[in-house]
């Protein structure tokens, strides 16, 4: 209810900055822009952070903690049936189930999830941080080369070429929102190298074990 509050909220100060983006054009008075600019930007921080909190605090229910192992595959389609709030994904006879109770984007905590643990044998203790957020990364410590996703008949393209695309990336970015915002001196995501699996991801967590600054 929150984000949709501040939701509604950004579109009603959207269209004031734009009235007041026109009377600027056909006064020269900036008198209605100036306070319409700022409660704008301050609306859409507000909204940014607010939706950050709401995502990373989403309860994640998954029924096999240890479904991925990819290591030995070079092509995977796997294949995921939604039902209601719930995906399952089966391959090589072992399923998951997939459950949070978010009202907005169930299909891309799914595909943010599979990315990401597509993700963390390539960065953990390998790798800072920051690089489990990039758009592609590059899986130099396993095989595989294709990765597509099929739910309910649509297709999402995941690993191409042996280079992990980050679809959702927004929604991942979510748990370490503070992080990447502000520049830690002591514990920065874009130089330390950190210890990384499901369970300290959820939790926002970082084991740091090297830190690097020469990255």
């Amino acid at each position: 209810m929150k984000l949709f509050i501040l939701f509604i909220t950004n579109i009603i100060l959207l269209a004031l900055l734009i009235t007041g983006i026109v009377h600027v054009c056909v006064t020269n008075e900036v008198y209605l822009f100036a306070p319409f600019l700022l409660l704008y930007i301050f609306s859409v921080i507000l909204l940014m952070f607010s939706f950050a909190n709401y995502i990373s605090s989403r309860e994640i229910k998954k029924s096999n903690e240890h479904f991925f192992n990819f290591k030995e595959e070079t092509k995977i389609e796997l294949f995921a049936k939604r039902m209601g709030n719930v995906f399952s994904l089966t391959y090589n006879d072992k399923e998951i189930k997939f459950e949070t109770n978010t009202k907005i984007f169930k299909k891309g905590m799914f595909i943010a999830y599979i990315v990401r643990n597509i993700r963390f044998p390539e960065v953990s203790n390998k790798l800072p941080l920051l690089y489990l957020f990039k758009k592609r990364l590059p899986l130099k410590n396993i095989a595989l080369k294709q990765l597509i996703i099929n739910i309910n008949g649509k297709k999402y393209l995941l690993v191409k070429d042996g280079v992990s695309i980050n679809r959702y990336s927004f929604i991942n970015k979510c748990w370490y929102y503070k992080d990447l915002l502000f520049k830690r001196s002591d514990c920065y995501i874009g130089r330390t190298v950190c210890n990384i699996n499901e369970k300290i991801f959820e939790e926002g967590r970082m084991y740091v074990t090297i830190k690097n600054k020469n990255r």
